[in-house]
């Protein structure tokens, strides 16, 4: 699919199959149907022409690597309804630059936004409870983060690499921290780690 360049998805289709789009590298432009409740896996993924794309609000799952390698995504906006999203989903998208998680999403897959150099910001809502490894691996631009009260736990890798973050605020309600959380974090001054912390790994 080289040669596709815009795509209108009309009528009532509610999923996306997994691969559907993947590696169709002149894909600019798509539109999804308002009724759309599914994205499969790697369904845009290696999409790398793709600057933006509009997320219906009755999307409730994005699969694994939907979107891994749309190098030239900068922005996009996760509906609030959203309640999962799979590993390495925007994984490499490395000219994402800010990135809001729904108060909704309850799951995310590890790796879902790892070695995106350019992401700066980035919010956690409060429907998560687990960090997952490796979430923000090598976001060596990021350099504001939010966390979701309802976090109790960051897993191992979660903000490995992250060059640029220098202040962290760990909510009061983690108990655990993974191995590596926070390694090669080289500009980190302070991070303020709540007093239930049981475990913190090497």
């Amino acid at each position: 699919c080289s040669s596709l360049t815009n795509v209108a998805i009309t009528g009532g289709m509610t999923s996306i199959a997994r691969y559907a789009f993947a590696n169709c590298s002149n894909l600019r432009s798509i539109v999804l149907p308002s009724g759309l409740t599914n994205v499969g896996e790697a369904a845009f993924a290696g999409c790398s022409s793709l600057a933006s794309i509009v997320l219906p609000d009755g999307l409730t799952n994005i699969g694994d690597a939907a979107f891994s390698g749309c190098s030239s995504l900068d922005s996009i906006t996760l509906p609030a309804g959203l309640t999962n999203l799979g590993s390495e989903v925007f994984y490499n998208c490395i000219r994402l630059t800010h990135i809001s998680i729904p108060n909704a999403v309850e799951m995310i897959g590890q790796s879902a936004f790892a070695y995106c150099w350019n992401l700066t910001t980035a919010t956690i809502g409060n429907g998560l409870k687990s960090i997952p490894i490796g979430l923000f691996q090598s976001c060596s631009s990021l350099v504001e983060v939010t966390i979701g009260d309802a976090v109790t736990a960051i897993n191992a890798d979660a903000f490995a690499g992250c060059s640029g973050l220098t202040n962290l605020s760990i909510p009061k309600a983690v108990t655990t921290i993974g191995e590596n959380a926070f390694a090669r974090c080289t500009s980190l001054l302070t991070v303020s780690v709540p007093s239930g912390v049981v475990s913190i790994g090497r």
